[in-house]
Formats: structure tokens, sequence, C-alpha cells
């Protein structure tokens, strides 16, 4: 049996489409043949792989082995790529070659969008369709079966900086450097101008800051301006709960998930039960739990601008069921997090999100000394 059947022509097409930029990958046409015995060895570890990291979904067992099954089927070069990543796992080239066709077979056997297209695994599957979160699920499960290792990352701000909800992968390469694979990058509606693929060095082209990696470069327009790297399959699976809109379940999943906690405090009262919780039963109670999940957004995520007005009608709403000490500790929580935020994003010029922020910032100072004791008088 030929190695990758077709590979080289696969690799050549996608620089061909791409263009050749220094930054971007460069890809080997040579493949080496392989035998029936690698690939029945590679085929038995990939099926016991695949299912260890299915069984995190908390599936009933017959759904969970349809799952493994059906991804198996739908990507049957998964064999041939562990196979080929085998012989050579030190090699930058090879590893790059395996993530990339790995990348591509699965833009192939699905058809990937932006928007309400499935992000659950198993109707992934079924349907053949899939947003961000459902495809990172496909690249992550996959690849780390064919043995790359895979790294998922949460984009919280696009490579304009606007504030986005999209998430990717990042394959680790022998080197230290990483492949960006955004399955989303070569639709229709790419989120910002993304290249799919582009290896780079993290730790020079982003800063921590928080929990969050911030881009050096304002100028890179191929570069998220803002990633969180997310703790494997749980992060992305606390993204699907997200979308799902089973923001507690998101929580649970990933603590440090600022959307979760933001749509949680701005939209998690919708369900009946929540409503008349809010009308009818304890609208105290209500209120307060909507102000704590916005303020843990906010501590996560200080440029949550939405969170931060939303949390200011909040408490302006709920003042007469709100215990003042509670109001006045939160907005002291706000402005602390606000200015530590703006430091940072004086620091690289972020000036639309200075401006915005630091409007922000004032009027939760002006709530501040409302609502802090005065002084006492000297004598």
């Amino acid at each position: 049996m030929a190695l990758l059947l077709g590979l080289s022509e696969l690799l050549a097409s996608e620089t061909g489409n791409h263009g050749a930029a220094a930054s971007h990958v460069t890809h080997s046409s040579a493949v080496a043949p392989i035998t029936g015995a690698e690939i029945q060895i590679a085929q038995a570890a990939i099926t016991k792989e695949i299912t260890a990291q299915v069984s995190q979904l908390g599936l009933a067992p017959a759904y969970q082995n349809w799952i493994v099954t059906n991804l198996c089927a739908t990507l049957p070069r998964l064999p041939n790529l562990k196979a080929t990543l085998g012989r050579a796992t030190n090699d930058v080239q090879n590893v790059q070659n395996v993530a990339l066709a790995l990348y591509r077979d699965i833009n192939s056997a699905f058809e990937i969008n932006k928007g309400s297209n499935p992000y659950e695994l198993g109707e992934v599957l079924d349907r053949r369709k899939a947003n961000c979160i459902g495809s990172a699920q496909v690249y992550y499960i996959t690849a780390t079966a064919v043995g790359l290792t895979v790294v998922p990352i949460e984009i919280r701000n696009d490579p304009q900086g606007n504030l986005a909800f999209h998430v990717a992968n990042l394959v680790l390469l022998p080197d230290g450097r990483y492949l960006r694979i955004d399955l989303l990058a070569e639709q229709p509606k790419p989120i910002g101008s993304i290249h799919p693929s582009r290896v780079f060095a993290l730790e020079k082209e982003f800063t921590p800051q928080g929990l969050y990696q911030v881009r050096v470069n304002d100028n890179d327009a191929d570069m998220y301006q803002r990633i969180r790297i997310l703790k494997g399959l749980i992060g992305l699976l606390s993204f699907a709960a997200v979308d799902k809109r089973d923001y507690r379940r998101a929580i649970a999943l990933d603590k440090e998930n600022a959307a979760a906690s933001e749509c949680l405090g701005a939209y998690g009262q919708l369900t009946p039960q929540d409503l008349a919780l809010r009308v009818y039963v304890a609208p105290a109670q209500a209120y307060l739990e909507e102000a704590q999940a916005l303020l843990a957004a906010i501590t996560l995520d200080p440029q949550t601008a939405y969170c931060s007005q939303k949390l200011r009608i909040l408490f302006w709403e709920a003042s007469g069921l709100l215990d003042h000490n509670f109001i006045r500790e939160g907005t002291g929580i706000v402005v602390e997090a606000q200015q530590e935020a703006l430091k940072v994003l004086k620091l690289y010029s972020r000036a639309e999100q200075v401006m915005d922020l630091e409007r922000e910032l004032q009027e939760w100072q002006i709530i501040k000394q409302d609502l802090d004791p005065p002084l006492p008088q000297s004598r």
C-alpha cells in the first residue's frame, strides 16, 4: 500500500491556494511506502485513543461506540497518518505534513461554517456539518489519536481587535514552534483575515496578560490579537456548552471561560423557571446570581465592555434588592480590574480599545465615589 495516497498533491495544492509567504508552511513531497502490518498496528492504536478521548463526552456506551466507528470511517487515512508520523516524530517537516493532511481531510469530509451549524460531536458526524467548535473537536480528537501534540485555543479578539467567539487548534512542532490549524479560516466568511495554517513561536508573537496571550505586533493582520490556551478537549466542550446555552455547565467545565460567565450574567435568566424565580419567588437571588456571573466575567477579562455596561444597569435596577456592601465591593473589583487592563492596552497602543475602556472606567469611578463611605472630618 502506498503511504498517504495523493498526499504530495494535497499539500502542494495547499501552498498553491495561499501563496508561499515566508511565515506559512512549506511542504515536502517525499513519500515512502508503508506495510499492511504498520497500518494494522496504527489502526488499533487510533481506535483506542479516540475511544479514550470520546469517553470524556459522558455519552452512553452505544452512542460512544458509534462516534468512534463513524470518525474512523469518515477519515479513513488516519492509520496512514499515524504510521507516517511514527517514522519521524522529531522531523518538523514530517509533523507539518501530517498535521496539514489531516486538516485537509477534515475540510473535505465536513461542511464547516460559522453560526448555528452543529457543535456536538455526534451531530457533527451525523450531518457532516460543523461550526468552529465542532470542527475543532474533530481535529483535536483525531490529531491526538494520530500522535500529534495539539493545544486548543480560544480566540478572544480577532486580528482587528474585535471581540470574538471562536476556537481553533495549535499543533506543537518538534522545534518548539506551533502550527496554527483554523478550520474556519478557509470558509467564505473567515475570522478576520487569518490564514488557515501558519508556523510561529508563541513567545515571540504573544506576551502574557492575565489568562490571555496578547499579540505583540499590532500590524500583523494574519494573527489573532488575543488568545487563551484551553485545557484539552474539556476546554472545547465548555464552548460547546455555551453554544447550547448551558452556561452553568460551561463554567463547571472551565471556570476560566469568560464567555460562559458573560452569557450567564447577560442571558442566563431565560428559562421559565428562572423567569419565575425573578418575578415571583426571589428576585433578589436572581439579580445576585446575574451580578456574580458578570463580576466573574469582568474579573476574568476586564476588557468585556458589554459585561461592564450590563452590570452597571443591573446595579441600578437592583439597588433596592442587592446588599449595599456587595454593590460597593463589586464596583471596587470592576474599577481595579479595568485599571489593570488599561495599563496593558496602553502598552500595546490599542487606541480605540483604550478610549472605550477609559470611558467605561470613568462611569465606574463616579459610581464608586458615590458608594464609598465619606472620609472622617479632621478636627
